[in-house]
């Protein structure tokens, strides 16, 4: 009986079209042969077309313009140097209201500010609502105070206030990402792990590599006792990256040498690197530190390959991260007894 083949794909390599009984399938068969045969020539060919290609992308969507991301008290004195611009959003009065009426009764907003400052003077580019709001509640209760998070560019031009506006309001918010490009000239550990680290590390999501979030986000989440995986957070992130060191270089070169010996290389496919199975692995490393290579071996033993452990991480959720930090703390139990 012939074979019936539930779709017809499209090669994403040679563009041939191709008969398939799985959804996810993007390569036909003698593609999938090549580049079984020649692994790193697909390596090259992807990190080279991937990454001109995100390159493109982010030529057209984001403008190469620095900015600073920090926190920002508002009171009776800074409120006056914030300059609402004429060209901007008319200021809605229900809505300043709204925001008026949840700032007392104590609530918050977390999206961040946008000014450029020029002369002294924060020109609004984005958050002229909420500006509006507080400044009203300052003329009434000159005590009050808050603190915001506020993204500061410096001496745009009117062209690059309408691309700064246009891209902070184009309905797709910046990225952890988006905001880590901005700070890892910054950063020492982006520089060491550019010079030499046991994987490839990317800022943006990228073939057979780690993001730079991905990896620090662990480190900070470990360091801070969170089983949860939660490290970085928006209003601290900046400097909660400036203070990995070089012991925490150190820890993490060792560590995914390791990671990669026992759970194999960042290649599409592989679920070792789902984000909460690597976030629970790095707590459970963090707090084994002094003996990672034999850690290694325990978890290629009693963690690799256990079915169970991966149907939780696919779900992807703090929650996810710390039933798994339990489960593989209750496999590993006799050998982190053995340590303290």
């Amino acid at each position: 009986m012939s074979q019936i083949f539930k779709y017809q794909k499209t090669c994403c390599e040679c563009n041939k079209t191709f008969s398939t009984e799985t959804y996810s399938e993007i390569k036909c068969s003698d593609c999938e042969k090549k580049i079984r045969t020649d692994k790193s020539a697909h390596s090259k060919y992807f990190q080279n077309s991937n990454r001109k290609e995100t390159r493109q992308v982010w030529d057209k969507t984001i403008p190469d313009i620095s900015y600073t991301y920090k926190k920002f008290t508002i009171n009776d004195v800074s409120i006056e140097t914030f300059d609402l611009l004429d060209n901007r959003r008319k200021v809605t009065k229900t809505h300043v209201l709204k925001l008026r009426k949840l700032l007392l009764k104590g609530k918050h907003f977390e999206t961040p500010i946008i000014v450029n400052k020029v002369d002294g003077l924060k020109r609004l580019i984005d958050g002229n609502h909420r500006i509006e709001a507080i400044h009203q509640i300052i003329k009434r209760y000159w005590d009050f105070n808050i603190q915001i998070l506020l993204i500061e560019y410096d001496n745009l031009s009117p062209e690059e206030e309408i691309q700064v506006f246009k891209l902070w309001n184009s309905g797709k918010p910046q990225s952890m990402e988006d905001f880590i490009k901005n700070v890892a000239h910054k950063l020492s550990f982006y520089a060491w792990v550019e010079t030499s680290f046991p994987v490839s590390v990317s800022i943006y999501r990228a073939v057979d590599s780690i993001t730079l979030y991905m990896l620090t986000n662990a480190i900070v989440a470990a360091k801070k006792g969170n089983t949860s995986g939660r490290g970085l957070m928006r209003d601290a992130f900046e400097e909660d990256l400036k203070e990995l060191d070089q012991n925490d270089y150190n820890f993490a070169e060792r560590w995914l040498k390791v990671y990669v010996e026992t759970f194999g290389e960042p290649e599409w496919g592989n679920q070792y690197y789902l984000t909460s199975f690597f976030n629970a692995t790095m707590y459970i490393a963090y707090t084994n530190r002094n003996r990672l290579i034999p850690l290694g071996k325990e978890m290629e033993t009693r963690i690799k390959d256990k079915k169970r452990l991966i149907n939780i991480a696919k779900l992807g959720t703090r929650e996810a991260t710390q039933e798994l930090v339990g489960r593989m703390s209750k496999l590993l139990h006799n050998f982190i007894r053995s340590t303290k």
